[in-house]
């Protein structure tokens, strides 16, 4: 701020000789540096999303598969991690960003709390919605820190899909639904696709859609369901897109660890 008050100045004292390149440089030069750090930081954070996502695709049935999936993100996680330790934000984002990245390393502890619940207690103890929870912490010092993707803001027209669908798939569910906007993970772990099938003779005679974020391509949304001949509350739903279409991944109780009897 010195700088440009100086050239100011100068300027006014000297006008003929100096236009207006002498505080808009400094200007510029600061937003390009903040701008190209924010983008290499978001980066980093869409390959580690879009990793987890490909990583889980195989729905955990026993504490080996657990134990593998578990590894190979938290390898993944870790990599990411060193990277984004390699930036060096503005001055002014300095604390935040390191605030973001002591957050970072709490997934790699959620999943491997996970993987060792699983072990003790068998498939049921398995959360697998563990890491949105854990990631809304981090995406909030993500933002302080001046990031976007690694804040969890989705582009507008993608948080408007995800809205669409979730007031489509509660108001007026149809079959294509478990075939379109289900991931083959979802239906594995909620009664295949028959169980989906069913589901779809139920409905809410309202809802509402909120808190839609994610570090894309994965979301979540807060789903509060009203009337209908299904059962009312509120439930978050974690989302994947893969292809052109959002799709339903996971289902949980805010709060409260992922299980199906949310649903009943």
């Amino acid at each position: 701020m010195k700088i440009a008050l100086v050239a100011t100045i100068g300027c006014a004292a000297v006008l003929t000789a100096c236009g207006s390149s002498g505080g808009s440089s400094s200007s510029t030069s600061t937003a390009t540096s903040s701008g190209n750090f924010a983008a290499r930081a978001d980066a980093v954070c869409l390959r580690e999303s879009a990793n987890e996502v490909v990583v889980s695709r195989t729905p955990i049935t026993s504490q080996k598969m657990a134990a593998s999936q578990v590894d190979a993100l938290v390898t993944a996680l870790k990599s990411d991690l060193a990277e984004l330790r390699q930036l060096s934000p503005p001055t002014a984002m300095k604390s935040s960003y390191q605030a973001f990245l002591a957050q970072w390393p709490a997934l790699a502890t959620a999943w491997l709390r996970g993987e060792r619940a699983l072990a003790k207690s068998g498939l049921a103890a398995y959360d697998a919605g563990i890491a949105p929870r854990v990631r809304s912490a981090i995406q909030t010092e993500a933002g302080k820190a001046g990031l976007t993707t690694c804040a969890g803001k989705l582009p507008a027209q993608e948080a408007s899909a995800i809205t669409a669908l979730a007031r489509r798939a509660t108001l007026h569910p149809t079959a294509s639904l478990c075939t379109v906007n289900t991931t083959a993970r979802f239906n594995a772990v909620t009664g295949g696709i028959k169980g989906c099938l069913q589901s779809t003779t139920t409905y809410s005679k309202s809802v509402q859609v909120s808190n839609v974020q994610g570090t894309f391509p994965q979301a979540t949304a807060i789903v509060s369901r009203i009337g209908g001949n299904q059962q009312g509350g509120v439930l978050v739903w974690a989302l994947i897109k893969q292809g052109a279409n959002w799709q339903l991944d996971d289902i949980y109780c805010p709060g409260a660890r992922h299980t199906p009897k949310c649903l009943v």
